[in-house]
């Protein structure tokens, strides 16, 4: 069974910084296998923790798909594991709850992002 959602006190100045560190526990990949598998952008969302229980509502507060070197998963590997998010200005401070994405679309030419099935 999966654990509740920890929410997090979160200011408008703050930076978040999360961690993808494969050496942590639980692993789930290694470092090799992210860097030589995983390629594709970043995106942070949360929602209010208030909300907890019911129907969470989630808004982007970030999304960064990388430079002409590298893709963001691929900056995260060179970063330790971590992507550094500041939050929006005009954010409430209040206790959140976050969930990140990697979208990997290293697949992608072959069988769409995450791997579901392409239109016909």
């Amino acid at each position: 069974m999966a654990k509740a959602p920890r929410p997090l006190e979160i200011d408008s100045n703050d930076i978040l910084v999360l961690n993808f560190d494969p050496n942590q526990t639980p692993a789930i990949i290694s470092e090799e296998q992210a860097s030589q598998h995983i390629w594709g952008p970043c995106i942070v969302y949360m929602a209010n923790a208030d909300t907890v229980g019911k129907e969470l509502k989630w808004f982007k507060v970030f999304e960064y798909s990388g430079d002409k070197d590298a893709w963001c998963s691929q900056k995260i590997i060179s970063n330790g594991g971590k992507l550094h998010v500041p939050m929006k200005p005009k954010l409430k401070s209040g206790k959140y709850i976050v969930r990140a994405e990697i979208i990997a679309l290293n697949m992608a030419d072959k069988l769409s992002s995450q791997g579901y099935n392409m239109g016909a």
